[in-house]
């Protein structure tokens, strides 16, 4: 079959880079080593009757984005409905429960003094600094490697964007990078329950604790790639129905779509990339080569790896992709309940994703002992019901609940993840859940827990890492995943990354898988 592009991977990106080409007429085949990597948006059986997603629980204003990719230029209807629940951070000995929106409320009382309006405050600092951030999330960022030209092109539009900012924006935004995300919080806020459960909106991506200097860089990027306060959008029946409109607007397209079809190597004619060879032997030849495969393993398969340049090569050592979060699943019997004051929550009210920890300080103590090795006494949490918005999932009147659990290690010293690690870390985590929901514990009739290596095996996730690669100032924009790639385009002609490893870092927007399409597109016409 004569092609133009081949694209290796099944994530979100990959999926949206072959939609785009094949938009644009471009003969496009996707090949998909494995069905758990095919939009990484699947559903997984917890106990008999029950399912739930694997991986993401919800996303952010980056599943408009990604809708906005599926319907096109031409607006074709895209399946994507997003629905947008607060943040909900219940309260410990009948404490009243803050909802974290646009606003901030209490359910069933009132906010402390002031409380409503600093959080306003902040949410507008946030708000006007992602405002700008957002504009260079969606672009490809700027890049030496580039002709100078083009750089200067490239650089207009958020230039214009930074000079139009007033002043005092400019230095708040300036302000936030290199500082600590609890000082930030702490000082804006005054409230140490809503300070923690803003903190978590962005723990999945780093494995450091909010104390550290450059976290509050995160806040601001997670508020530019998936909205304010982010973590709490999710189309209407689910996740898993973003990955089937998406997946079907791939097939829609005309996209030749391979699965279960191990890559063994990429395919070089001199200094470019022709192809990639199956495990099978089938060798797949096309001008464009597109992998959302990760940075390390897509170099990996290069048969001149080690005669790339050093800088590549230093940076591919030292690429930090090991995630730090473990997930979990539970089957449910009954709806949890969870009170606010003198009352209890209702369905609708449990409806956002929940955040449970010990403060700043837990949270802190959490991410130390992951880099020791060691498992978290008293992990945070971020915990949804998607039973709620998509029923099906369970049998009528029981539930699943999904949850992110930070900080977890990797490698646990001294030991493997085995049955008995993931059991402990999943106790803790219930136990962590009985505080808030009493009665909770005795209502699972099934669970699952996935440790970081269990998403890289089980999801098909580089280096267990749902951003698909540590967020941090060293590893974002012109620095993601290296200076040498993060244009999209790699030293090798004709070899091109996507991903979530790429910026911008967001694994659910489709925002890297479009970048990349475009600048194939750009590179086509100068290649032939």
């Amino acid at each position: 079959m004569s092609r133009t592009a081949l694209v290796l991977g099944g994530d979100v990106d990959a999926l949206v880079s072959a939609l785009a080409l094949a938009r644009r007429n471009t003969p496009v085949t996707l090949v998909v080593e494995e069905p758990a990597a095919l939009a990484r948006l699947a559903l997984v059986e917890v106990a008999k009757g029950f399912r739930a997603p694997a991986l993401h629980h919800a996303g952010g204003a980056d599943l408009a984005a990604l809708a906005a990719a599926v319907r096109g230029r031409r607006r074709r209807r895209s399946g994507i409905e997003p629905a947008a629940p607060p943040l909900l951070v219940p309260g410990r000995d009948g404490a009243a429960a803050l909802a974290l929106g646009k606003t901030l409320t209490v359910i069933g009382g009132e906010p402390p003094a002031g409380l409503a309006a600093r959080y306003d405050s902040y949410a507008a600092i946030v708000q006007r600094s992602s405002a700008f951030l957002s504009r260079l999330a969606a672009r490809a960022p700027l890049t030496l490697v580039e002709p100078v030209t083009r750089q200067l092109l490239a650089t207009v539009a958020p230039g214009l964007a930074w000079l139009r900012m007033p002043a005092v924006h400019r230095n708040e935004l300036m302000a936030f990078m290199p500082a600590p995300a609890a000082d930030v919080l702490g000082d804006r806020l005054g409230d140490s329950r809503a300070a923690s459960a803003l903190a978590g909106v962005a723990a999945h991506a780093t494995s450091v604790g909010p104390m550290q200097p450059g976290t509050a860089t995160l806040l601001l990027h997670a508020a530019a790639t998936g909205g304010f306060p982010q973590a709490t959008t999710w189309p209407s029946g689910g996740l898993a129905t973003a990955g089937e409109a998406l997946l079907e607007a791939v097939r829609a397209a005309g996209v030749e779509i391979l699965v279960n079809e191990p890559i063994a190597a990429l395919l070089e004619d001199g200094p470019r990339a022709v192809g990639a060879v199956t495990a099978r032997g089938t060798e797949l030849r096309a001008r464009a080569v597109i992998s959302s495969l990760g940075l390390r393993r897509t170099f990996e398969l290069l048969p001149g790896c080690g005669l790339l340049g050093a800088g590549l090569l230093s940076d591919l050592r030292t690429h930090r992709d090991r995630g730090a979060s473990a997930r979990l699943l539970l089957a449910l019997d009954r709806l949890p309940r969870l009170r606010s004051g003198e009352r209890e929550l209702t369905g609708p009210e449990l409806s956002g994703c929940w955040m449970i920890d010990d403060g700043m300080e837990g949270r802190e103590r959490a991410a130390d002992a992951a880099r020791r090795g060691e498992l978290p006494e008293r992990p945070a949490l971020e915990v949804m019901l998607p039973s709620l918005s998509q029923p099906d999932l369970a049998p009528a009147g029981q539930h699943v609940l999904t949850a992110w659990v930070h900080h977890a290690p990797f490698t646990p010293a001294g030991r493997a993840w085995d049955d008995v690690a993931r059991e402990r870390l999943a106790a803790r985590a219930v136990a962590m859940l009985e505080e808030f929901s009493p009665g909770i514990a005795a209502s699972i009739v099934g669970s699952t827990l996935l440790a970081p290596p269990d998403l890289e095996t089980r999801c098909a996730l580089p280096g267990g890492h749902v951003a698909g690669g540590e967020l941090a100032l060293d590893q974002l924009y012109s620095l993601r995943p290296s200076p040498d790639t993060c244009a999209y385009r790699t030293p090798v002609r004709g070899l091109y990354l996507t991903g979530a490893s790429c910026h911008p870092g967001a694994p659910l927007s489709g925002a890297a898988g479009l970048n990349t399409a475009r600048a194939v597109l750009a590179d086509l016409p100068r290649d032939c």
